[in-house]
């Protein structure tokens, strides 16, 4: 018969392993893959409603990804970038790509800790002061 095991001597927390943990970069992919879709689906129906990331004027679109109240760094550190309007699809698909490979995962990371310029807050109105202040 085998000898029991004290698994409680033995277990540790997942959060004491990041393998097993959630990857929240999986999830920021995916939302990133919909919304180039979704900007793709937008270049070809020019009269359908949403929002777009992207202007065109004459021959040229300038477009940006906005993420998680910043926006994803495409060229070095520019943030909004200039592409012939034939090819913007293209290049949308492209970028899907290359974010589901996970080569923007360190810009991804930056955005969500909020460390880069791309993240800085965006202009607004002031916080309300408190009730009572």
């Amino acid at each position: 018969m085998a000898t029991p095991v004290d698994w409680k001597s033995i277990a540790k927390p997942v959060s004491a392993h990041p393998e097993f943990g959630p990857d929240t970069l999986k999830a920021d992919r995916r939302k990133l893959a919909k919304f180039l879709d979704k900007q793709v689906e937008l270049v070809g129906s020019p009269d359908q409603k949403g929002r777009r990331s992207f202007r065109i004027v004459g021959d040229n679109a300038a477009f940006s990804i906005p993420y998680n109240k910043g926006a994803l760094p495409l060229l070095d550190d520019e943030t909004e970038i200039v592409v012939p309007s034939k090819d913007l699809a293209g290049v949308f698909g492209a970028i899907k790509a290359e974010v589901l490979m996970g080569k923007f995962d360190e810009a991804l990371k930056a955005i969500n800790s909020g460390e880069t310029l791309a993240a800085k807050p965006r202009r607004g109105r002031k916080p309300k002061a408190a009730a009572g202040s």
